[in-house]
């Protein structure tokens, strides 16, 4: 932006002396206004470069929230199949014991029933006593007679 000068106004100055002060000074404010033309240049393209930037920025953190919902979703998944995993392996570990302790129940009524046919057939007619072995191992094998 150019200084504007009133033709009057420069031949008064003219007339008393100051006209060269004058022109000194305006040749300051005029390479003054051009050093501030430049710089505010310079600042829009810095502001342009920081616009870029910023929306470079933000599309770089919408990419990072997706992947960290995504890599959330997976840690779900990762939870849910390892508490899959807890309640299979309790579930294995209680049918064990169950298992155990039915075989244990099994074993004792399996020797109640030896002694017992021991004791009833010692006091039993061999056709009685005979009868009743044979009912109990069948029963002892899962054949009920």
């Amino acid at each position: 932006m150019r200084i504007a000068t009133h033709p009057e106004a420069i031949k008064h100055l003219v007339k008393i002396g100051m006209a060269s002060d004058i022109s000194e000074h305006i040749k300051m404010v005029e390479s003054a206004n051009e050093s501030l033309i430049k710089e505010k240049d310079e600042l829009r393209a810095v502001a342009e470069d920081n616009k870029r930037e910023c929306e470079a920025t933000r599309i770089e953190n919408a990419r990072l929230k997706a992947d960290a919902e995504r890599y959330r979703l997976a840690s779900l998944r990762v939870d849910v199949g390892e508490l899959h995993a807890q309640f299979n392996r309790a579930l294995f570990n209680q049918t064990i014991a169950e298992n155990t302790r039915l075989q244990a129940q099994v074993e004792r009524l399996t020797n109640a029933g030896d002694e017992l046919e021991r004791v009833l057939t010692s006091k039993m007619s061999s056709y009685e006593a005979g009868n009743a072995s044979f009912q109990w191992r069948a029963a002892k094998e899962g054949k009920q007679p």
